[in-house]
């Protein structure tokens, strides 16, 4: 069994190394800052299509009742910024106006390894509930899992742009030294 998780770990890292992104993660986050990346500098991107859906009721001078539905479609790697980060917590838009912000996360007892995943407000009926546009939306709960990622390739860059090569040439005996 303990060999069988091992093989699992190892197909999941070598499928993340040939991604060409690679999830946000609590490891990945702390290879920023040792860095020196402000995450605000980090092009974003979301992993999979979520649907937010609006719905409001209204009532005409009839007292008949009207419904009207907005959907919002946040389609798989649009690319996204962070806006505010602090301790677990990240603000993402994915589009200009200040109502229009996303919150990822990962609690207090994550590892490593887990995945930045959207938040919402609360919880109803199988569904997460965010405010968007100044207006309660609705996402299900398979769609919790939608996580953070970002290109592969800037971790390569970052840490070639960090390591300081040169190579010491050596000393020789000055000409004035006595020879036996």
């Amino acid at each position: 069994m303990h060999i069988q998780k091992i093989a699992l770990f190892i197909i999941f890292i070598s499928l993340q190394a040939c991604s060409h992104k690679l999830y946000l993660t609590p490891a990945v986050k702390a290879q920023l800052v040792t860095y020196n990346q402000p995450l605000e500098q980090v092009q974003l991107y979301i992993d999979r299509n979520i649907n937010f859906t609006n719905t409001t009721e209204t009532i005409d001078s009839l007292g008949n009742k009207k419904f009207s539905k907005r959907i919002i479609k946040l389609r798989r790697n649009t690319p996204g910024i962070c806006v505010f980060q602090k301790d677990t917590l990240m603000v993402v838009q994915f589009e200009t106006g200040e109502a229009n912000k996303f919150y990822f996360g990962i609690n207090a007892q994550s590892k490593p390894f887990d995945h930045y995943r959207i938040l919402a407000l609360k919880w109803t009926n199988q569904a997460g509930i965010i405010n968007y546009e100044e207006k309660p939306y609705q996402f299900s709960i398979i769609n919790s899992l939608a996580s953070l990622k970002l290109p592969a390739s800037l971790l390569k860059k970052l840490e070639k742009r960090e390591i300081k090569k040169r190579t010491i040439n050596g000393l020789s005996v000055p000409n004035k030294a006595i020879s036996r």
